[in-house]
């Protein structure tokens, strides 16, 4: 599987957008809790059978979720890039995997016991609304990939996923940010929708002033407008 890594400056939860604004030393409270490892292609992460709670975070490269049907049929559902987590949800209701996830590049992972996150939850509540937040963005994403039944067209999706992917600017101004945005063909995979429709969206937020690009940081300058743009039905 994985092997550890021993190179201290690389064990930084500072990228994970769960824990953007986190206090300095709370962080590092958190990271102490962690296991740091690294992970290659085609190396396993995570195997669907599974039994702990632990929580995977991402902190560099990415890795490869998979899905299995009822007949075992393997089925790709995405991929986490670095600053995502996965494992959370079995980590909060105590429920057994239902994916697996192996290494799509070299990465770092840092993987945290579930009894150890759900301290964090409990100890730290805006990080725990922001959790609440990540997995109904994650779920309506989903649903929306799937098919029509959740009424949300291609655009409204690719609006959801910049929502997910943004954190809150630590200046304290009310913008939000996606430090090294994904790129629009990524975008499009996460959305379900086409390559020129994430173009053509973010092309309007930016006329709009919802958002700007500056540089591999695209900054949401109206976060509550765009959420309702992605919500409008």
């Amino acid at each position: 599987m994985q092997t550890d890594v021993a190179t201290e400056t690389k064990n930084s939860l500072s990228g994970i957008r769960l824990f953007a604004g986190m206090p300095a030393e709370a962080l590092k409270a958190v990271e102490a809790q962690c296991r740091w490892v690294e992970a290659g292609p085609q190396q396993a992460v995570l195997a669907r059978d599974d039994q702990s709670e632990q929580v995977f975070f991402v902190v560099a490269g990415t890795v490869r979720v998979t899905g299995f049907s009822s007949d075992g049929a393997e089925t790709a559902l995405g991929e986490v890039s670095a600053g995502g987590l996965f494992g959370d949800l079995s980590a909060v209701n105590c429920e057994e995997r239902t994916a697996e996830m192996v290494g799509d590049s070299d990465g770092l992972v840092a993987i945290m016991p579930g009894d150890a996150f759900r301290s964090v939850l409990m100890d730290h509540p805006p990080i725990a609304v922001r959790h609440v937040e990540q997995l109904a963005n994650a779920l309506k994403c989903q649903q929306a990939g799937g098919g029509q039944s959740s009424g949300l067209s291609p655009r409204q999706r690719v609006f959801g996923e910049l929502i997910q992917l943004a954190v809150p600017n630590p200046v304290g101004d009310g913008s939000w940010l996606i430090d090294k945005v994904p790129n629009h063909d990524e975008i499009a995979g996460r959305a379900g929708a086409e390559k020129t429709e994430v173009a053509m969206a973010i092309g309007t937020l930016a006329r709009d002033g919802i958002v700007e690009r500056k540089h591999r940081t695209l900054v949401i300058r109206d976060h509550p407008r765009l959420t309702m743009l992605a919500n409008m039905q």
